[in-house]
């Protein structure tokens, strides 16, 4: 990718990250909420859907020639078949849901966990602890949401021939049995 291709993918995950968080914070100040758990959870959710928003829009645009110049795909022998707009456009979808995902244990669970947390006797009792557990809670989330969202989907994913353009439909092994099943790499 060229500088200016970065730079504008950059520039554009960061403008809609942005706006949303703007409009959704004049909206939340709008919501009440009387429990503290739903203060917390609407409190969690505008940052975690700027952060979602702008991890499905920065790969969208970083990968949007995989949606119009397609992603290599092969036989289940690992043979490259030919390039496929309908395996990149597959790709990009499973990995911006795997984008929108993975902030959710990182933004929501600790501010849930640590509201529940300050509200038990052992914290109130020992307020010294609330640096070191939020930072013990937040780095398990950190922890447990990248393997838990990029295993959503395979790396290689697999895909009816039949679901994808026709010059796929009627290929042929080397055995000359009609090839059912391809792959692609999604990427990450």
């Amino acid at each position: 990718m060229s500088t200016w291709q970065l730079a504008s993918a950059y520039a554009g995950a960061v403008a809609s990250s942005c706006s949303i968080a703007l409009a959704l914070n004049t909206l939340a100040k709008k919501v009440v909420v009387s429990s503290a758990i739903g203060q917390a959870l609407v409190k969690g959710l505008v940052p975690y859907i700027a952060v979602a928003t702008a991890g499905a829009v920065n790969v969208l645009l970083m990968r949007k020639n995989e949606m119009e110049e397609g992603i290599a795909v092969k036989d289940l022998d690992g043979n490259v078949v030919g390039v496929s707009k309908k395996a990149g456009q597959l790709a990009l979808f499973q990995v911006a849901v795997t984008r929108v995902v993975l902030p959710i244990p990182v933004i929501i669970m600790p501010s849930l966990i640590m509201n529940w947390m300050n509200r038990t006797a052992f914290v109130q009792r020992n307020p010294r602890l609330k640096v070191p557990l939020e930072a013990v809670v937040v780095t398990a989330s950190l922890a447990a949401a990248l393997p838990l969202s990029i295993s959503l989907f395979p790396q290689v994913s697999h895909v009816k021939a039949s679901d994808l353009e026709p010059q796929f439909h009627n290929l042929q092994n080397s055995s000359g049995q009609k090839v059912e099943t391809l792959m692609f790499n999604k990427g990450l």
